[in-house]
């Protein structure tokens, strides 16, 4: 009976023991299971580190990189798996540790590549950086970054979300005895594909920066889609190789300004404002006549038409297509410049046009003044006055889209680290707002019809598909001291659309001191609009 009474309190004692490892075995294996297992994991990878973190890259609407990264080839060497490591360590021209997993760039001939690699143990591996090899393209909208994180443009606005995080290396699975376990794979870690998506188009993109480059100086060229306010590229003349950015830091040329989003004195593209104005508020109509005789008297002081003769008897759309000033001074100094400035912040001037992106767009300026002097300077576009390449743009499109100013795209994505998954960039924008009515913007659409076919933008006629716009001579009074006549600076602008029936996009040109808007930025415009549609 004592024997039994011994067996009972062993077998409860037994249990008792077994409950309580079996509770710990739930313990682990449930309540602290993912605790465990990325500790077990840990003990059984060796990292090593390969290069530094890569930044995010900059692509295009059709996620073609407007920035650069590269492959190198490398070599993993396992001493452990290696039977041969003097023939390794030879052909790689490096000391092989007969301990640890180690990994080698490899810099050396296809033959002497197929050789290393035929040794056991020793496996390639492409590694992936990022490089400033090549020129991107639109380099002054892309911008520049330091390593202090000084620079401008895209790059500098969404440094945060760029720059590199994490370092790029590899983990290699061990054995219990901290060997690489055989047939056991490598994992790349930190290698990224992440970056911002742009609207841009790459292709549109380089037959603007072509074009511009080859025939204007100074200037530049912006392409956006007509109907959905994309921005498909924004060319700036001159620009800068991104591998040499020191050799730009003491030039006077400005190679680094986005010109495409610095303001410049406007001219006569001005007078799509005024034109809304005075027909919104009928000042005028399209049929109304103005005489000219090449100028007239303000207050004691000539203020010239573009044509000293005079362009003679003309109705108000005539004038718009021959860029007459006449009825400009008259309707400026009858509506002034309270009125007119009030049309021309609702199309966007004063303003920046990307709120939400940091790209250093000026906002440029309005007139203040309202003297009839002042009132006449301001209706066709003289004076205070400056508005962005960009803003002209944007002008263009309100007069295209029905009067409706819609906002201005050029971010379209947030791309995450597998280069597949996207968060769309949003800004508090509004889908769009009557600025004009219809019937207006359909005059003024008329009349930028007419400016090409028959007026100042003849050279701007696209071949098979026609277009509309407005040229524009900007005066600035600056003197140019590049010139030996010392002459003051005229801005050259044009700012149109194509195709003609149906526009599709809209094109602005701007040459600084290009004089002549009709002769400097037209046949550019045609250019571009050219090449953009025989690509389509």
């Amino acid at each position: 009976m004592f024997l039994t009474k011994r067996l009972n309190t062993l077998f409860i004692s037994i249990c008792i023991v077994l409950t309580l490892l079996v509770g710990k075995l739930a313990y682990i294996s449930i309540l602290n299971h993912a605790k465990y297992t990325i500790a077990t994991l840990d003990q059984r990878y060796q990292s090593i580190s390969i290069s530094s973190p890569i930044r995010g890259l900059i692509y295009d609407s059709a996620m073609f990189p407007l920035t650069s990264s590269s492959s190198t080839l490398c070599a993993i060497v396992n001493p452990q798996l290696c039977n041969d490591i003097p023939k390794a360590s030879a052909i790689l021209n490096a000391d092989i540790s007969p301990t640890g997993i180690q990994v080698f760039p490899v810099n050396i001939p296809l033959e002497s590549q197929t050789q290393l690699f035929s040794i056991p143990g020793v496996t390639p591996l492409s590694v992936t950086s990022s490089t400033n090899n090549s020129t991107p393209l639109a380099p002054n909208l892309i911008g520049y970054i330091n390593s202090e994180g000084d620079g401008f443009g895209i790059e500098k606005a969404f440094n945060s979300y760029l720059k590199p995080s994490g370092v790029t290396g590899l983990n290699v699975e061990l054995d219990a005895h901290n060997k690489q376990l055989i047939g056991s794979g490598v994992q790349v870690l930190g290698a990224t594909k992440k970056g911002v998506q742009l609207t841009i188009d790459h292709t549109i993109q380089k037959i603007c920066e072509k074009h511009l480059s080859e025939n204007i100086a100074k200037g530049s060229a912006i392409v956006i889609d007509a109907k959905t306010n994309n921005i498909l590229a924004m060319a700036s003349t001159p620009t800068f190789d991104i591998t040499n950015i020191e050799g730009y830091l003491n030039s006077q040329n400005g190679e680094f300004i986005n010109r495409a989003i610095t303001a410049y004195d406007l001219g006569s593209i001005f007078k799509i404002i005024t034109t809304s104005c005075a027909l919104e508020q009928n000042f005028a109509r399209t049929t109304d006549t103005f005489t000219c005789h090449g100028g007239m008297d303000i207050s004691s002081r000539f203020f010239a038409c573009a044509n000293e003769n005079g362009h003679g008897t003309q109705t108000l759309s005539q004038a718009f297509a021959s860029s007459c000033n006449i009825p400009f001074f008259n309707l400026g100094m009858k509506i002034g410049t309270d009125k007119i400035n009030s049309y021309a912040t609702s199309f966007g001037l004063g303003t920046q046009t990307l709120p939400g992106i940091d790209i250093g767009e000026n906002p440029g300026g309005l007139s203040l003044g309202n003297t009839l002097q002042e009132r006449a300077s301001m209706a066709i576009g003289q004076g205070a006055l400056q508005a962005t390449p960009l803003q002209v743009a944007n002008i263009v499109s309100t007069i295209v889209n029905d009067g409706i100013k819609k906002p201005l795209n050029l971010v379209q994505n947030y791309i995450a680290d597998d280069g597949i998954t996207t968060t769309p960039f949003t800004t508090e924008q509004n889908s769009g707002e009557r600025i004009i009515s219809a019937k207006t913007a359909q005059a003024i659409f008329d009349m930028m019809l007419k400016t090409v076919e028959n007026g100042t933008g003849t050279n701007a006629k696209i071949k098979d598909y026609g277009a509309g716009g407005k040229t524009s001579s900007a005066e600035t009074g600056w003197v140019d001291n590049s010139s030996e006549s010392g002459e003051t600076m005229v801005h050259g602008w044009f700012a149109g659309f194509f195709p003609a029936d149906n526009p599709k996009y809209i094109c602005v040109i701007m040459a600084e001191n290009g004089r002549s808007g009709g002769a400097s930025c037209a046949p550019v415009f045609k250019m571009i609009g050219e090449s953009i549609m025989q690509n389509e």
